[in-house]
């Protein structure tokens, strides 16, 4: 009894004190394996996520004990996890997990309105999430991050990374180039430093609508029965197309300011 030894094969000898006689004893002394840990690892595959961990123990002595230092490890942080193995005997092992959270998977789209005809584009930056990159037009176009020759209407798209994180996206194509006399159809625009003062005959429920040069509405509104409409152009933006709609949703005049 406490008596240090390595592990192994262990000898000694007894003797008698009466007669002197003395016998070798062998023993096995047994060692613990290592202490060792297994890790089941989900990484986070999109940004919204969460990366997790199983982690158990084997070798040492069973009976074993993970102290995550306060770290969930159903939701763990970005970057570098450490835990700490206890066995029964208190033996311990340090181990870390480097965590990696995808950035959020985006895109920024470039859009050339038609003008003379079919000659309007989108061109999609796309960034973040896990390339390579997959993309589907809603023209059953497949891979192209650009689509060229496009006319008036409404075009979508499907952006899938490599972990198979989904981006919808949405432009409407409008045709800006409109007539350059002074009147459309009975109706004119006045561009002034502050306003824009549009001028016609409403007739029905008739709408007015400010597009950027993007396409992005940025302003829609009721067309009263007056015939003049006084709109402050602060909050608009510094060039953009203006456009008179019927009660259909049809364009009836349109104007780039």
């Amino acid at each position: 009894t406490n008596v240090p030894s390595s592990a192994g094969d262990a000898g000694f000898i007894t003797t008698s004190v009466e007669t002197g006689c003395s016998e070798s004893h062998v023993f096995s002394l047994p060692e613990p394996s290592p202490l060792q840990v297994f890790v089941d690892y989900s990484p986070a595959l999109c940004h919204d996520d969460v990366a997790s961990a199983l982690v158990e123990g084997y070798g040492g002595t069973p009976g074993y004990l993970v102290n995550w230092g306060g770290i969930d490890p159903q939701d763990l942080p970005e970057g570098a996890v450490s835990f700490t193995m206890t066995d029964a005997q208190g033996c311990t092992l340090d181990s870390t997990l480097q965590v990696v959270i995808p950035d959020t998977l985006g895109f920024e789209a470039l859009v050339i309105q038609e003008y003379l005809g079919n000659d309007a584009s989108i061109v999609l930056d796309i960034f973040g999430g896990t390339l390579p990159y997959s993309i589907l037009w809603n023209d059953g176009t497949v891979g192209d991050t650009a689509l060229t020759g496009l006319g008036q209407g409404v075009y979508s798209w499907v952006i899938e990374d490599a972990q198979g994180c989904l981006l919808l996206g949405l432009e409407s194509i409008i045709n800006v180039g409109v007539s350059s006399g002074p009147t459309v159809q009975g109706w004119d625009l006045a561009v002034q430093e502050e306003t824009l003062l549009l001028s016609g005959a409403p007739m029905g429920a008739m709408q007015v609508e400010i597009l950027a040069m993007t396409g992005a509405r940025v302003l829609v509104e009721p067309l009263s029965d007056q015939e003049n409409l006084v709109l402050s152009r602060v909050r608009l933006p510094h060039h953009g197309i203006l456009r008179v709609l019927d009660a259909a949703g049809q364009p009836v005049f349109s104007r780039i300011y």
